[in-house]
């Protein structure tokens, strides 16, 4: 994704950080640093996997804005949230904890469900697939029974984490869902 893009950009000169924008385009974006590589004078949130996110900076198009490295970081920790319902600025997130899944996902500008109501599995599902013959003709689907499901919420971006364990296999599946707020 960019935001990956732009966060492998993120060059540290002493006490300064160089944000690259490869685009050929101004963006004014969130970027995602790592380590103790926050700017100074920018809001962050600590994401899941220990990266932080700030809230929007401009950059220019094909170059980069020059930051001083925060020497002492206000680094926003998010909450849990049990609640189910998530608000951004362009979505409305319905989670229901007794199935670990995302049940709906509103899209607040176009004014429609993004989430097929109709579908056999819901968003979010790891539906495992099994067959013994050579042949590959699929003997029987499951949803993995063991699940749990977290929304963490900050002020720059909400998460979603849900994750599956499959019994026979061993598998542990993660699957983690960034919502902006704004």
């Amino acid at each position: 994704t960019m935001t990956q893009v732009i966060r492998d950009c993120v060059e540290e000169n002493g006490d300064v950080l160089h944000i690259w924008n490869p685009l050929p385009a101004v963006r004014n974006t969130h970027v995602c640093v790592t380590g103790d590589r926050n700017p100074e004078g920018v809001r962050v949130q600590e994401l899941e996997d220990g990266s932080f996110l700030t809230e929007r900076m401009e950059l220019p198009a094909f170059g980069y804005a020059v930051r001083s490295k925060a020497e002492e970081p206000v680094v926003e920790k998010p909450e849990f949230s049990e609640t189910g319902l998530v608000e951004t600025e362009y979505y409305r997130i319905t989670c229901d904890f007794e199935t670990c899944c995302i049940t709906g996902i509103y899209d607040k500008v176009n004014g429609r469900e993004l989430i097929d109501e109709d579908s056999p599995y819901t968003f979010g599902d790891f539906i495992y697939t099994y067959s013994q013959s050579r042949n590959g003709i699929v003997e029987e689907q499951f949803v993995s029974s063991k699940r749990k499901l977290e929304i963490l919420e900050g002020s720059i971006a909400v998460q979603i984490l849900i994750q599956a364990f499959e019994e026979q296999s061993q598998a542990n599946i993660r699957n983690v869902i960034t919502f902006y707020r704004d």
